[in-house]
């Protein structure tokens, strides 16, 4: 058997290649789709179309062929911190709790001022009672990693502020700036099929 490497078609190489990174720039990004979208019209035997890629071609390669994906980056906040997966429950909660009170009060006839500091500190008092009774129960357990309650001041914040929902932290911008880049690298391929 001879070396594998030397037997291989040029195309295989180019589709074996890993995802590209975010952090290339856009036109780096198109120039490389380019190449890996030749390729795969070289694996088929084919030139590229004149009038360009059709849409589903693109589409396949998108979503059955990892060399013509970006690689998922995680968003981080305004701050830079990153997000926690429970900040959005305790928004949920919090705010769940202050609707709550507020038609109470206005049922009652009481005033609303204040209301939303007293709901961030019984939240911040719950969450913290939670706590120590998970160290409590794991105390013998070093290994046990037990998330640290926020304060009040932090529930309160969070339930001022917007937090995306979970599901909306990965994979669409990344997805949406593949798609925009692959359809732009295949209509630099038809420019240069007709001047071919």
């Amino acid at each position: 058997m001879t070396n594998g490497d030397a037997d291989l078609p040029a195309w295989i190489k180019v589709l074996e290649r890993p995802s590209l990174d975010p952090k290339l720039s856009d036109d780096a990004i198109i120039e490389e789709l380019s190449v890996r979208l030749a390729a795969l019209y070289e694996r088929y035997a084919d030139t590229p179309p004149v009038d360009g890629c059709p849409d589903i071609v693109l589409g396949l390669a998108l979503d059955y062929l990892p060399c013509f994906r970006i690689r998922d980056q995680e968003r981080l906040p305004v701050s830079g911190a990153p997000q926690k997966a429970d900040r959005w429950a305790i928004r949920a909660q919090a705010l769940g709790e202050l609707r709550k009170r507020e038609r109470e009060a206005v049922r009652e006839g009481k005033s609303l001022r204040g209301l939303p500091e007293q709901v961030a500190r019984d939240i911040a008092k719950q969450r913290s009672d939670i706590e120590q009774a998970a160290r409590r129960a794991n105390r013998d357990n070093p290994d046990v990693k037990i998330r640290k309650a926020p304060s009040a001041k932090t529930v309160r914040n969070l339930m001022l502020q917007r937090i995306p929902f979970p599901m909306e932290w990965k994979g669409n911008p990344t997805r949406a700036r593949s798609q925009r880049l692959l359809w732009r690298a295949a209509t630099q391929m038809r420019h240069w099929a007709a001047r071919r």
